[in-house]
């Protein structure tokens, strides 16, 4: 890659990885690698699993160019019903290439809110 590119990178918040990879003969994947690895525009742990003081609430981790996994999937539908009955909150967050997927239980329990589980007249 270019030092040009780099510092087009450096210099952008918000760097339009299609425009770049057309003016710099590249894929956009390789601009966005690029971008996230040497411009460090995200956190990004040693094994990819975020932070150690958060690991505990972590339910699924995914690469972010694939789908979640169908036993993940089954998780995170088990923890939106507990967000909609008011116990947990459902976060997400990014490490490096990773999407991670956090259930941080609430300290007191708030009254249902129907957001993943909504149903005509339940609520």
């Amino acid at each position: 890659m270019s030092k040009e590119l780099l510092t087009v990178l450096k210099n952008t918040t918000r760097p339009d990885y299609g425009r770049l990879s057309k003016r710099f003969d590249t894929t956009a994947a390789k601009v966005r690698e690029l971008d996230l690895t040497v411009g460090k525009r995200y956190f990004q742990s040693k094994d990819g699993k975020g932070r150690r003081e958060l690991r505990k609430y972590i339910i699924a981790i995914r690469h972010v160019d694939k789908l979640w996994k169908r036993e993940d999937m089954a998780e995170i539908s088990k923890h939106q019903v507990k967000y909609d009955q008011g116990e947990v909150e459902l976060v997400q967050a990014r490490d490096g290439f990773n999407i991670i997927q956090y259930s941080i239980p609430r300290k007191v329990v708030n009254k249902p809110r129907p957001y993943f589980t909504y149903q005509e007249g339940k609520y």
